[in-house]
């Protein structure tokens, strides 16, 4: 993960490898959330191809054609993957990872402990910091 590149915008043309980043992040914080909470219950999932605002960034006249070449389901279908793994048992052996309603074994990427560890403590102070910053105006309002 390159750390230094989280908080700021997309730099590659694509924006493929950002999101692989983004992704590796989704299950690597579901696998340390469940480490540290057993009973909630936590999975990861991909919902497949869906015709979301993720192609915001690609040319009007060409999302429909990205859409179509690419198979993608309309954003109605993004939900199905979720109500899905509602329904999975819970318990020791439990699946994390979820690609289109098929339970998948993770990328061993993914289930790197001391990674997943590190996610969290960065993922932490990335929300105090926020959190102090968007509370800096508001005492500063108050004072005033």
């Amino acid at each position: 993960i390159p750390w230094s590149a989280l908080r700021r915008p997309t730099v590659s043309t694509t924006g493929l490898a950002e999101y692989g980043v983004s992704k590796l992040a989704n299950v690597l914080f579901a696998a340390e959330l469940r480490r540290r909470h057993p009973t909630l219950g936590v999975v990861s999932l991909n919902p497949g191809r869906i015709a979301s605002d993720i192609w915001r960034s690609v040319p009007a006249f060409a999302r429909p054609l990205v859409v179509a070449a690419l198979c993608m389901r309309p954003v109605a279908f993004g939900g199905d993957t979720i109500v899905h793994a509602v329904d999975v048992p819970l318990g020791e052996g439990a699946p994390l990872y979820f690609d289109k309603k098929v339970a998948t074994p993770e990328n061993p990427l993914a289930l790197d402990a001391e990674l997943a560890a590190r996610l969290w403590d960065y993922s932490e102070r990335a929300v105090d910091a926020a959190v102090a910053a968007k509370a800096k105006p508001a005492a500063h309002q108050a004072s005033l």
